[in-house]
């Protein structure tokens, strides 16, 4: 991108550590974090948002999990951000059907939580959020209000982008959905495309 004259960045750089069943063919851990860790250096700490997201409640990754599946990576992360965004799954039809045929060959049974147990969850984890000196936004999930340390995400976030471009960029709100945050921007993503395969997706 830079070859083509693009000079600023803000990467949103999802790293969960979810067993495989859900992340078949996500690289190993340590690997992302590495070039987590590359990005941050090349292009600023503010400019790279860690997502810790979706949490996706199963038979094999419970609140004891994600706990200590956060903390272990909020320590290595948290000196190269500024910033942790986090969602709880959303169960869109095609995330229900891979799931379900997940639970039909593996016997991993994955499921939505009610409300209050997402709110004393994501209070943990603003937490260790805190401890560890991040920002704890909470993407697209307007039943997390008044959760203490929880703040609603901007994923696309136009007033950094309007810092970094020297307070020149105007922009305006753009919400996709209830409880987003963003900035108007245009997607130039496509279906299909990524490599992941990751059951939570409604993209794959």
């Amino acid at each position: 991108m830079e070859r083509r004259g693009f000079e600023r960045f803000i990467f949103n750089f999802t790293i969960t550590g979810l067993p495989k069943v859900f992340e078949p063919n996500v690289p190993p851990v340590e690997e992302t974090v590495s070039d987590f860790f590359e990005l941050s250096r090349r292009y600023g700490e503010k400019a790279v948002f860690w997502r810790f997201d979706p949490i996706l409640f199963s038979n094999i990754t419970d609140e004891d999990y994600y706990i200590k599946r956060f903390t272990e990576l909020a320590g290595k992360i948290a000196p190269f951000t500024k910033r942790c965004i986090f969602s709880f799954a959303f169960f869109y039809h095609k995330v229900k059907r891979s799931l379900e045929a997940l639970d039909k060959q593996e016997g991993v049974r994955a499921f939505d939580a009610d409300i209050q147990r997402k709110r004393e969850m994501a209070e943990l984890m603003a937490e260790i959020a805190a401890s560890h000196g991040l920002e704890f936004q909470a993407c697209c999930c307007e039943y997390l209000e008044n959760v203490p340390g929880v703040k609603g995400a901007h994923c696309v976030d136009g007033e950094l982008v309007s810092e970094m471009m020297g307070g020149e960029y105007s922009f305006k709100l753009k919400p996709s959905r209830a409880g987003c945050g963003c900035a108007e921007s245009s997607d130039i993503g496509e279906y299909g495309s990524c490599k992941g395969g990751c059951l939570y997706c409604y993209a794959r």
